[in-house]
């Protein structure tokens, strides 16, 4: 491109929707953004662009048109099967990508149909990354996490949207696999950590003697499809077996801290304490007051307060491990396992719809039991993993970001400039 205007970098993703995991995925990328084209026009593309403009000070718009306001227009609408609709999203999507240098998808699930039909979230993504492609940006897949994608056209619209990425890097081995098995013989596409794993860890507090504390991350997880027929009842088998597991450690004398990672979970943790008091309810006094979470800033926090962590989702385990907690896992995807596998802790996890109950109950005494040993464990790797944030950080800006219009790009603050050898999958 000509000129001396700033590059103008897109971050596309399910962002403002209320998921903890996905938003430190975006402050992560935009902390580094800022350091290292501080010059550049930040622009999200994303669920709600009022939230993420207000929150990170950046430009931001809309995945999607806003659709037919008048009742009118929807009538119409209708009667065109959504046609109307349908064209005015691809009019917008081109007319915003052309404004681009630069389109990154900063970390997240992105790559998997988890509750997302193939118009849902498989459809955005390929709709822009077409629109970014014919319109000369260069796109590029940051620490991603992919699969699996169940339906045959969700894959075909995601697969296409990995081909058309400039650069592509995954968040474990199981996604790096994963596309490689869909899309592309891609060997040469590093693996990095999660972005998450880059955030400020928060300060330490002192852990007084007393009751073991457990950090239990409950999900509002209704399957993987989260279809209305099916996934009421995978809800109520998941809450009723987590209760059980909470009743249990109440009588074990064990205190019990509630942790969120999305902002509907809080409906899943009011069912939980529910059947607990309903068990249990001399042992209130061991249940510790629920703080609702704004970011993983304060998932962190509340996970460091605590002993151990059990959770599901996989950025509770993110900010666990983070602040150096030994952790079960009760995951949807292998993602969670991949994790643990990584920390040292790949026996303590289960899937979350059919773990066994006694089993969770001899993992928690074991953890307990073994804690201190897997947390200076833990405490190595992170290092090792900011250590490689690092590195994915100068391989960004040396490799992908500059060039990106004629104003210099900088190396990331504090680090030497020295080459960078294709970093080994950790």
């Amino acid at each position: 491109m000509t000129g001396a205007r700033p590059p103008r970098i897109g971050l596309f993703g399910q962002f403002g929707i209320g998921n903890l995991g996905n938003e430190g995925s975006l402050e992560a990328m935009v902390r580094f953004l800022r350091e290292c084209a501080p010059d550049a026009e930040l622009v999200s593309i994303c669920t709600d662009p009022d939230f993420v403009a207000r929150t990170y000070a950046i430009d931001a718009v809309r995945l999607q048109t806003e659709g037919p306001r008048s009742a009118a227009a929807r009538m119409l609408n209708r009667a065109l099967l959504g046609m109307p609709s349908r064209l005015a999203n691809i009019a917008h999507t081109f007319k915003q990508a052309s404004k681009l240098d630069v389109l990154l998808v900063p970390g997240t699930g992105i790559l998997d149909d988890f509750g997302e039909s193939p118009f849902g979230a498989p459809y955005e993504i390929w709709r822009w990354c077409l629109a970014a492609k014919l319109n000369n940006v260069k796109i590029g897949f940051v620490s991603i996490g992919a699969g699996p994608i169940v339906h045959p056209l969700s894959r075909v619209l995601m697969k296409a949207a990995a081909r058309a990425a400039r650069y592509r890097s995954y968040r474990d081995l199981p996604s790096k696999a994963f596309i490689n098995s869909i899309a592309m013989h891609t060997p040469q596409d590093p693996v990095f950590p999660d972005l998450a794993f880059g955030l400020p860890t928060p300060p330490q507090t002192s852990r007084t003697d007393g009751p073991i504390t457990v950090a239990v991350g409950v999900m509002a997880y209704y399957g993987w499809s989260g279809a209305p027929d099916e996934g009421e009842g995978v809800y109520q088998t998941y809450i009723a077996k987590l209760s059980a597991y909470v009743v249990w450690l109440l009588e074990q004398g064990h205190r019990v801290k509630f942790v969120i990672g999305k902002d509907k979970d809080v409906d899943a943790v009011a069912d939980v304490c529910a059947r607990v008091l309903a068990q249990v309810p001399q042992l209130e006094h061991l249940i510790e007051l629920f703080e609702p979470a704004n970011d993983l800033h304060d998932v962190m926090r509340q996970m460091e307060a605590a002993d151990i962590a059990v959770v599901t989702r996989f950025h509770n385990l993110v900010s666990a491990l983070h602040v150096g907690r030994a952790c079960i896992s009760l995951g949807y995807a292998r993602k969670n396992h991949a994790l643990l596998e990584e920390m040292g802790l790949g026996a303590f996890s289960q899937e979350v719809e059919s773990f066994d109950l006694e089993t969770l109950k001899t993992h928690t005494n074991e953890l307990i039991a073994t804690r201190t040993e897997h947390e200076t464990r833990i405490r190595r790797k992170v290092a090792d993993y900011e250590i490689q944030l690092k590195n994915q950080e100068r391989l960004l800006a040396e490799e992908f970001l500059r060039g990106a219009s004629s104003v210099g790009v900088a190396g990331p603050a504090g680090i030497e400039p020295q080459p960078l050898a294709r970093p080994v999958a950790h």
